[in-house]
């Protein structure tokens, strides 16, 4: 057995532990509280045991999606060509690790902003791709690149990865949407089990603060002598203390990974900064289309489909809607990005003492890029707040790099 096996094999220790919680708990509150409950009215037993094993099974279902439900893989779509020359797609996985369903999909590259993301095998980004690897990452959609500015390709899989996924180093394999790996679950939170993933947070502080609550009862009504015959008991106590613990751990783990889903962000993404930078030099979350679609996103448009953790995402967790305001903006950063470089690039010139021909080149080469920057700052129409903001920030580099344009030219002159 390889690392990643003895990994996969150990990790199943944590579910056992989890799942023996659940038990144990479920045997001290059937045991100790219910009957004490029961002396107090049959109807409102009845009612907090149905309404506490509902919550019990709706977690203990959630988990069991996240521990055995594939979370999702890239996958490579290859054409097959036959003597008559026709073509037939086929699937090639990237790794059986997770068993992935095969799903088609067809996109093209618009690969243009830069990924901030670092992956587990970032290491590998500066390396350049082969020209097979470079065809397969044209049979993908993506939004972002590589740090050299080459597409996202997984060398340890040998797949293009897309938007928002990353390797798994415990899994070892690439995970669509990759949220984290939990050692809890033995599997890694993505495209497929997020909805399963939170329904299971949110059932499981629910359950701990149902288990506290009327375990709390229990040794108030002792307290207070009632009923004369009660016997106090170690493990309803302890119950009482854990169950305390875990609500509040999950109310704040659960809480952090709701605020995730309605910023359309994951845990790699929330501390890596996995945003955009557009023309007015601010970051901005592609992704985020607000709270309602993006919860939709995740769960679905089913309101019933909600409550349970059936996979009802929206998407094939390869290509994902984008604001496309902020998408728009994007596409926009060479200018401001452009008005940067040169601004550099003259202060540069001026500290290294280069020649004369040199410094003409370079003012010629950026005089062009003016050109051009005058063209668009032109075009822009001024009709909204965000376009005219966005043409008084242009006009203003526009006009400070004019103003080193005219240093440097008066500096050429003098080092003739």
């Amino acid at each position: 057995m390889n690392r990643h096996q003895i990994y996969r094999v150990l990790g199943f220790f944590p579910v056992l532990f989890t799942l023996a919680l659940f038990g144990w708990s479920q045997y001290v509150y059937l045991k100790s509280v219910v009957p004490l409950m029961h002396e107090q009215g049959t109807k409102r037993t009845i009612a907090w045991t149905v309404v506490e094993l509902v919550v019990l099974g709706l977690a203990l279902w959630s988990y069991a999606v996240c521990v055995a439900r594939n979370p999702g893989n890239p996958v490579v779509r290859n054409p097959t060509v036959f003597s008559h020359g026709g073509t037939t797609p086929y699937m090639r996985l990237a790794t059986a690790a997770h068993a992935p369903t095969v799903r088609q999909r067809s996109g093209s590259v618009s690969s243009s902003v830069s990924d901030p993301a670092s992956d587990s095998d970032s290491s590998c980004d500066n390396a350049v791709l082969t020209t097979e690897q470079l065809r397969q990452t044209q049979l993908i959609h993506t939004l972002t690149v590589r740090d050299n500015g080459q597409p996202r390709f997984c060398l340890k899989c040998n797949v293009p990865k897309p938007d928002r996924a990353h390797h798994c180093s415990t899994c070892n394999v690439c995970v669509l949407k990759m949220d984290h790996h939990c050692p809890w679950l033995n599997n890694c939170v993505g495209f497929r089990t997020q909805k399963a993933f939170v329904l299971f947070l949110v059932y499981s502080a629910l359950y701990c603060a149902l288990m506290f609550e009327t375990t709390l009862i229990y040794y108030v009504m002792y307290i207070m002598g009632l009923p004369a015959d009660f016997q106090f008991e170690l493990a309803p106590f302890f119950m009482m203390l854990m169950a305390f613990a875990f609500a509040l751990s999950l109310l704040g783990f659960g809480g952090f990974h709701v605020y995730l889903l309605l910023v359309n962000k994951t845990t790699i993404e929330s501390y890596d900064g996995n945003t955009f930078r557009h023309a007015l030099g601010k970051r901005t979350n592609l992704f985020n289309l607000g709270y309602r679609r993006n919860f939709r996103q995740v769960f679905g448009r089913s309101r019933l489909a909600w409550f349970v953790p059936t996979f009802t995402s929206l998407g094939d967790g390869i290509k994902y809607s984008v604001d496309y305001d902020s998408y728009d903006m994007t596409l926009q950063p060479s200018d401001f990005t452009l008005l940067q470089q040169c601004a550099e690039l003259l202060d540069l010139c001026v500290d290294n003492g280069d020649s004369r021909a040199e410094l003409v080149r370079r003012m010629e080469a950026i005089t062009q890029h003016m050109d051009h920057l005058r063209s668009a700052v032109a075009s822009l129409p001024g009709i909204s707040i965000s376009q005219q903001d966005q043409k008084k920030v242009l006009a203003e580099c526009q006009t400070e790099l004019d103003e080193k344009l005219t240093k440097l030219s008066e500096y050429s002159q003098t080092h003739a």
